[in-house]
C-alpha cells in the first residue's frame, strides 16, 4: 500500500510540474522584424503617395525588396515551433503585397484612395501581428539569460 501511495505521490509531482505549451514563446527579434518590415512597408506607400510619377517601373526595386524582406517574416514564423497563427498572419500581410503589385503593374498607376486604403489595411495587420507577438507567454529561462 505504501508503495501505491508512494507512486502516486510521484506521479502527481510530475504532473504538476508538467505544463503543455499552445503557442510560441515572445521572442524580441521577432517583434523587431515585424516593426522593422512595417516601416518598410509604411514608408513605401509613403513615398508612393508624395511620388509625381506613380509608374510602375519606377518602384519595382522598392517591391522586390519589401517582397523578400516579407517573406523573410514568414519564415522567421514558420521556423518557430506553436507559431502558426502568426505564420499565417505574416502570409496574408505577403499575398497582399503581392496582389497589389500585380495590381500596380497592370494598371502601371496607383490612385491615392487605393493607396490610402491599402496603408491602412497594412497598418491593421502589423498591428494585430505585432499584438498577437506581444501577448506571447515570456520565456523565463531567457530572462535569467539576460
Amino acid at each position: 500500500m505504501k508503495f501505491v501511495h508512494a507512486v502516486a505521490i510521484s506521479f502527481a509531482v510530475v504532473l504538476s510540474s508538467c505544463s503543455v505549451k499552445l503557442i510560441a514563446d515572445f521572442d524580441k527579434e521577432t517583434m523587431d522584424a515585424i516593426l522593422d518590415a512595417y516601416t518598410s512597408v509604411d514608408m513605401f506607400y509613403s513615398a508612393l503617395l508624395i511620388s509625381n510619377n506613380r509608374s510602375y517601373d519606377e518602384f519595382k526595386e522598392d517591391y522586390i525588396k519589401l517582397e523578400g524582406e516579407l517573406s523573410r517574416l514568414i519564415l522567421r514564423n514558420k521556423i518557430r515551433p506553436l507559431n502558426e497563427e502568426s505564420t499565417g498572419i505574416a502570409e496574408i500581410i505577403r499575398d497582399l503585397f503581392i496582389k497589389y503589385r500585380k495590381e500596380h503593374r497592370e494598371n502601371d498607376n496607383y490612385k491615392d484612395e487605393l493607396l490610402l486604403l491599402h496603408r491602412e489595411r497594412f497598418e491593421r495587420l502589423f498591428t494585430t501581428m505585432a499584438a498577437a507577438e506581444s501577448f506571447k507567454p515570456v520565456d523565463n529561462d531567457e530572462l535569467i539569460g539576460e
